[in-house]
């Protein structure tokens, strides 16, 4: 694990707060600048530069030098590398003109062709699924050429109101199993996303009579809060620190009909932090122009995003994943976005984990292969609520106490741990998921702010797990009866 150099006080504070109208924004080559800002930023680093650097240079060094820093936390001994989530484009865009210019950085496939060979004593394969119920992750990787292969994201599909399929097909459920060939990880940390949307529906189940008691929303959006400074300040997601903008990541938002959108609003941003810390490149798609708004104007991701649509006529919100994804694939093939060798497809409330970024993107390289990550399942702890009302018997109750006699695991870096599943046939039957959350080998494991996650791929509906072993030290999995592609 290598230390990352220093973040100089001065990148510290990049985002200027005057003003954020287009005529403060100047265009230099495909990068915006707000020129009286950075002016001021490059006087003050020239100073303590012992280097005489000319503008341009400067300008450079200062991205590479800002992406970057030492956490100074230790794991076993060894220093973790921070990862500051920091803005990809310097500068508020106005999406209504078209996509910013793509951010350059990573590996192209021609550079990944022989990853393998680079990393295999250190990767545990995958296993392919056979069933499109365990594909579904509501989130998957593949190459451009098979995202635009694939004819079940139609716009005569999406425009049927008979489309049973239409709000499950974009996230994999169909697309995964029925065009393509679906893999996971046999190593559960090297490619896992956090589905934080679900951690309310475990609450939720011992409501009862008591749903307007047994409010968790302020406990939520404090928990919320601590986790996205975390990853801002850590990028603890992508600890390698490798991020690939020839990756398009594509993701429907849909805020909902409820007047209090904080949730889904802090949602949105902690998904876009942290898939921006591993691939730059993101399009939102939304169905309203109040979505539009907010995300354009007042979320405060402008910089984060490379592209946004607005998806309208469609016969219900429900199927916004699918016509996010038709959209894409008509941008994709007209060439208004240029330049992607990859599709990363997720839901606003899952942020993607990757041990190892190049070896991900390598794996999905074949002809109509999409990897899927693992589902991490967040868990409520009593930890969670300190002196809340969610703890006093009623609310939350059961689950609450079932977690507490758990013993919480800390990770905060997957590279120095492994959870392995070791007897995978990734179907939809009984003995796969067999395991219920009181049983013993279902554990449970933290990332520092971040909820506590199930060790394992959980069935939602059943609430079953199929349990990877947590290891103490980073190892090989034994993959057992696993149809590993290397």
């Amino acid at each position: 694990i290598t230390t990352q150099p220093q973040v100089a006080p001065e990148c510290r504070q990049r985002r200027p707060v005057e003003d954020n109208s287009l005529a403060a924004v100047k265009i230099q080559n495909g990068l915006p600048l707000r020129s009286r800002h950075h002016k001021t930023l490059m006087q003050q680093c020239m100073r303590n530069s012992k280097v005489a650097l000319s503008a341009l240079a400067f300008v450079i060094l200062l991205r590479w030098k800002c992406t970057t820093a030492p956490s100074g936390n230790q794991v076993d001994g060894q220093e973790l590398t921070n990862h500051a989530i920091t803005p990809n484009f310097l500068g508020f865009h106005d999406f209504s003109a078209g996509p910013r210019r793509r951010l350059h950085v990573g590996s192209s496939r021609s550079d990944l062709t022989t990853y393998a060979e680079n990393g295999h004593d250190t990767f545990s394969g995958t296993f392919l699924c056979s069933d499109m119920g365990e594909a579904f992750a509501a989130a998957w990787l593949s190459t451009v050429e098979t995202f635009l292969r694939n004819e079940l994201f139609s716009e005569e599909r999406l425009q049927d109101p008979g489309c049973q399929w239409c709000s499950a097909m974009a996230s994999g459920y169909v697309f995964a199993h029925r065009v393509n060939q679906a893999y996971r990880t046999v190593d559960m940390f090297d490619f896992f996303v956090h589905h934080l949307s679900y951690y309310e529906k475990i609450l939720s189940g011992d409501y009862g009579d008591n749903r307007d008691k047994c409010n968790f929303e302020g406990d939520i959006l404090t928990n919320l809060a601590a986790m996205e400074e975390g990853y801002k300040a850590r990028g603890y997601n992508n600890p390698s620190g490798g991020k690939n903008g020839q990756v398009l990541a594509v993701m429907p938002f849909f805020s909902g009909k409820k007047q209090n959108k904080l949730r889904p609003h802090r949602f949105l941003n902690i998904t876009v932090l942290t898939v921006s810390n591993i691939f730059p490149n993101i399009v939102l798609c939304v169905a309203t122009d109040d979505d539009y708004q907010y995300v354009t104007q007042q979320s405060g991701l402008n910089e984060y995003l490379y592209d946004v649509m607005l998806v309208s006529g469609l016969n219900s919100t429900r199927h916004l994943p699918m016509g996010c994804n038709v959209q894409a694939k008509s941008k994709l093939a007209e060439g208004t976005w240029r330049g992607f060798d990859w599709v990363f497809y997720t839901e606003t409330d899952q942020m993607p984990h990757l041990r190892d970024v190049n070896q991900m993107l390598h794996l999905a390289l074949p002809e109509r292969t999409l990897i899927v990550p693992h589902r991490g399942v967040p868990y409520a702890i009593p930890g969670d609520f300190g002196d809340s009302k969610a703890v006093d018997g009623h609310c939350g109750a059961r689950r609450l106490s079932r977690a507490a006699r758990k013993t919480v695991h800390a990770v905060p870096d997957i590279r120095l741990k492994s959870c392995c599943f070791n007897d995978l046939y990734c179907k939809r039957d009984t003995d796969t998921y067999h395991s219920h959350f009181d049983i013993a080998d279902v554990g449970l494991f933290r990332q520092y702010e971040s909820w506590a996650l199930v060790t394992g791929t959980g069935n939602v509906f059943k609430e079953t797990y199929q349990v990877c072993n947590l290891t103490s030290s980073r190892q090989i999995c034994q993959s057992g009866q696993a149809n590993v592609m290397e």
